[in-house]
């Protein structure tokens, strides 16, 4: 399995409060060499993220525990 964490502040420039769907996709498939010459197809992927008003003690939290940010809007 391959994962990588993506700063999505990096990628676009969030203007307004709300919902946001994300679309991910991969240009073309993923050659491995432990595959056997085979290459490895991943289905596209979709998400929603949930843009609120900031919260000062929250981001405290997470720079205190940066773990505390990922995957969790729950501290």
């Amino acid at each position: 399995m391959y994962s990588q964490m993506l700063v999505l502040n990096e990628w676009f420039k969030v203007e307004e409060l709300g919902t946001y769907k994300i679309d991910i996709r991969l240009k073309a498939a993923i050659h491995s060499k432990d595959a056997k010459d085979a290459d490895l197809k991943a289905s596209p992927f979709s998400t929603l993220l949930e843009v609120t008003e900031r919260d000062p003690k929250h981001l405290a939290a997470i720079r205190l525990d940066p773990g505390k940010g990922i995957g969790s809007n729950a501290i």
